[in-house]
């Protein structure tokens, strides 16, 4: 489909307006801008307040709400890691205990530790990929956007 005017656009987005484009629907807007006529589309775009910072906006708003879904499981991990911990610490509290148990009970501690290290460094590599997948995919989509608006306006110059 070809979008040759505002209306037809904003009809398709479900909105009245270029300052109703927020968000999700910036989002959307941006991926139909191969479907709108150039001068349509440029037309809207300086009309849309702060088109960049809105999608940088649209990428903050995502990545709060991915870091703090991490976050959440994150200290659940840790929680449960704290509980083997302390439970296997109580078991050493007995003063009948013989070596050999407490030497196993504080290997079981270490591995549970070490378990604990190594979710965190996973963690830590994911979120710096998602970052910059992020960031990339931010600075992609803007240069597809100048790049369709420059291919088109090309196009109806010719």
């Amino acid at each position: 489909m070809s979008y040759d005017s505002e209306k037809a656009l904003f009809d398709h987005l479900g909105i009245n307006n270029a300052d109703q484009i927020r968000g999700e629907k910036l989002i959307e807007f941006a991926s139909l801008l191969n479907e709108v006529d150039p001068a349509v589309a440029r037309e809207i775009i300086e009309r849309i307040p702060e088109f960049a910072g809105q999608a940088m906006d649209a990428f903050e708003g995502l990545a709060k709400t991915f870091n703090q879904s991490n976050e959440d499981s994150v200290a659940e991990c840790h929680n449960a890691c704290r509980m083997i911990i302390d439970t296997l610490g109580r078991q050493m509290d007995n003063p009948d205990l013989p070596f050999e148990e407490k030497r196993f009970y504080l290997e079981k501690m270490m591995e549970t530790a070490d378990k604990m290290a190594k979710k965190d460094t996973e963690n830590k590599d994911h979120l710096g990929k998602m970052i910059g997948t992020c960031a990339a995919a931010i600075i992609g989509g803007a240069a597809a956007v100048l790049a369709v608006l420059g291919v088109k306006n090309i196009r109806t110059k010719s």
